[in-house]
């Protein structure tokens, strides 16, 4: 079965553990496991954030567990690509029983690109939800509350909800809280507190308010009402944020700028090609030169832009720009600094190879190959002398022993400066041209000769 991504990881979520199964495709095609399991605290989720960054993993799969999932999601989301799966979708397979297995079987559905990801909305998307989600359920809280205010008040045989229509308006609370608090119990004194178009109601409101209100009575009413005016006052308060947040993205509308979130890297790249589709009505592309394709992208709204990419074409000779690039490396070459120096320094200049965008120092090595362009390091090889000195090689064929004997000697200090210099960028060693040097290290040499001679012979 062909395999879709080569590093990726599957999680077996639950309360208090996570347990990873990493999946990494060796060069050889060898599939190699690794089994961890972390803990569902900050610092280990972290920690296990830090493991599949430094393993290069680029997607990971879990299963949607209830909330468990949603600190992990948090963590992980931006560093690298998170599929949320349904559960129900990969369930049903004999033979999972343990926690490994199940990480184990959700990475190797992840790697042959078998899984179906859950759609979640960008972060400001979910953090508005969340808002809007918790001001719902404080709504319904309200709603039960309120019921349960109007059960007491009929089993007390308070009649006040068949004269107005909302028990918890103005005046209906002006009149239960002077009722309940003890400051007010003739009906008609309560009927007057009434305000608006319930004025003309008093007779109604009078009746109404005639009942039997024991002590548990009172209590229940009190506290529901307290209850009532906590839960109003945080859906105002929740009503403010939410138009805060909305007031938010209004304002980054009307300045014409690409919404922060899309720069904030919260939203994962899937999430963006995803988006650009529903946007995006069709696409023009119009090669202009071999490694040339310009790109008229159409709106849905009608408008269009323009861009230009840069494909990856078979030879290097057919970029745009390659004379240019020849010429600039033998510039670079000549100055002496090193070939991943050269290799970055082009790249910086917007220069690219036939396939990356980048500048590498084996495609430097094969320009120079293609024209014939020799380095500061093999023309220091290939010569004996340079200005005033002795070329390891060239000393070598002058004394007719090894580079390894001259190595010895400076690596162990019987050759030092003065005598001895090495090229800043190079490991390349030069030896002073000097007679009388020159004379020592001859008879070193003939020395060294001599006695390996006499061993050999001894040996034989």
């Amino acid at each position: 079965m062909q395999v879709v991504y080569e590093r990726c990881c599957g999680l077996d979520v639950h309360k208090k553990v996570v347990v990873a199964c990493l999946i990494v495709l060796a060069t050889d095609g060898q599939r190699h496991k690794k089994i961890r399991t972390f803990g569902t605290m900050t610092q280990d989720l972290l920690a296990l954030l830090d493991w599949l960054g430094e393993a290069g993993c680029t997607h990971v799969a879990l299963e949607s567990t209830g909330v468990y999932w949603r600190p992990i999601f948090n963590i992980l989301e931006g560093e690298m690509t998170v599929l949320l799966v349904n559960a129900a979708h990969i369930k049903a397979v004999p033979g999972r029983k343990t926690d490994i297995q199940d990480a184990e079987w959700i990475a190797d559905l992840l790697q042959h690109g078998l899984l179906r990801p859950s759609f979640i909305p960008p972060a400001p998307q979910r953090e508005l939800r969340e808002l809007t989600r918790y001001r719902r359920s404080l709504v319904a809280d309200c709603a039960r509350v309120i019921n349960r205010f109007q059960k007491v008040l009929e089993d007390t045989n308070l009649k006040l909800a068949s004269v107005v229509t909302d028990v918890t308006g103005v005046s209906a609370r002006a009149i239960l809280r002077a009722y309940l608090s003890g400051e007010e119990t003739d009906p008609w004194e309560l009927a007057n507190l009434a305000r608006g178009s319930l004025r003309g109601k008093q007779v109604q409101l009078a009746q109404a308010m005639v009942g039997e209100v024991k002590e548990h009575h009172r209590f229940l009413l009190l506290q529901q009402m307290a209850l009532i005016e906590i839960l109003e006052k945080q859906i105002a308060e929740f009503d403010q944020k939410i138009a805060e947040w909305i007031g938010q993205d209004e304002e980054e509308q009307e300045t014409n700028q690409p919404p922060s979130l899309w720069a904030s890297g919260k939203i994962s790249n899937e999430y963006k090609k995803r988006l650009l589709r529903s946007l995006i009505s069709r696409v023009i592309a119009t090669r202009t030169a071999a490694d040339r394709i310009e790109l008229k992208i159409v709106w849905i709204s009608g408008h269009y832009s323009v861009t230009q990419v840069i494909p990856p074409i078979y030879r290097q000779a057919d970029v745009s720009n390659y004379q240019q690039l020849v010429s600039r490396l033998d510039e670079l070459t000549s100055q002496g600094i090193t070939d991943p120096e050269i290799a970055a320094q082009l790249t910086a200049e917007g220069f690219h190879t036939a396939r990356q965008l980048v500048v590498t120092v084996g495609t430097i090595h094969r320009l120079r190959k293609d024209h014939g362009q020799v380095s500061s390091l093999h023309r220091h090889r290939k010569v004996d002398r340079i200005d005033g000195f002795w070329t390891l090689p060239g000393l070598t064929r002058e004394l007719g022993v090894g580079q390894n004997w001259l190595y010895q000697r400076i690596y162990r200090g019987e050759l030092t400066a003065p005598d001895v210099e090495r090229l800043p960028n190079y490991r390349v060693y030069l030896i002073r041209n000097d007679p009388d040097l020159l004379a020592r290290l001859k008879a070193e040499a003939e020395a060294s000769r001599r006695y390996d001679t006499t061993r050999r012979q001894s040996h034989s």
